[in-house]
């Protein structure tokens, strides 16, 4: 029996999903409550290693018990035994087929900016502060640019070794909601910081910086060092995972 959860965290005080000897990570402790729920160890598989201080909102994991308790109920028995930044939001039985990463088409991802005066300290691990005035119209006419296929090299981290940097967007764009600039991106994959990169970019555009029709120019010198500052994880938020 295979079973597929569908995660919300906070993820300020941890070190991403996938377990890294000596830190604090999502997958330990959602393989803990597994471990505490069935007594053996459970691996959890997600759909996306969120890095570092990267929320989610609609992560997916599946896992396989040895041994089938049809009376639990998962989603009450994890949150549970879970810390309150992370909360199971639903679990279902799937096919032996299924694989939170490998069967996953697409992703969705909203950056948040606050764009105010001054900061708000209750919105600090959940956004970006950014007091400029940014030209909406002009980031999007940029965002045209990453629609389709592209070698996305220029957004990725710095040093990254990948066997390929092409990567596919579907959409792609920035909306004014009160306090907020929010970027919602959807595509296939991304690179390490691609997104983060893109939202430090973009911001070039917005406060006129740099055009949209640079912005275009640095997409395709394939170089990282063209680009602008990487977001803070802060502001990150992992939406959904389509199949």
């Amino acid at each position: 029996m295979k079973i597929k959860l569908i995660i919300s965290y906070d993820g300020t005080r941890f070190s991403g999903w996938q377990r890294i000897p000596g830190k604090l990570t999502l997958q330990e402790k959602v393989e803990d409550a597994l471990f505490k729920i069935f007594r053996h160890k459970v691996t959890a598989y997600g759909a996306s290693r969120t890095d570092a201080g990267v929320h989610a909102e609609g992560q997916v994991a599946h896992f396989i018990p040895l041994q089938t308790h049809k009376k639990i109920n998962m989603v009450h028995s994890m949150n549970r035994e879970l810390p309150e930044d992370i909360r199971i939001l639903a679990a279902e039985v799937v096919p032996d087929s299924f694989h939170a990463r490998e069967s996953a088409k697409s992703k969705n991802y909203t950056y948040n900016i606050l764009n105010t005066e001054k900061p708000i300290k209750k919105y600090h691990s959940t956004s970006w502060w950014r007091s400029e005035t940014f030209d909406v119209n002009r980031m999007n006419e940029a965002c045209q640019f990453i629609i389709g296929e592209h070698d996305f090299t220029s957004f990725q981290s710095s040093g990254s070794v990948t066997s390929s940097t092409m990567r596919t967007i579907l959409e792609a764009s920035w909306e004014q909601q009160d306090l907020f600039l929010n970027f919602n991106i959807h595509g296939t994959g991304f690179l390490k910081y691609m997104i983060r990169n893109l939202v430090g970019t973009l911001c070039w555009v917005g406060i006129g910086k740099i055009s949209p029709d640079d912005f275009k120019k640095i997409l395709d010198k394939k170089n990282r060092s063209f680009a602008g500052q990487t977001a803070p994880a802060s502001g990150l938020s992992l939406i959904k995972v389509n199949y």
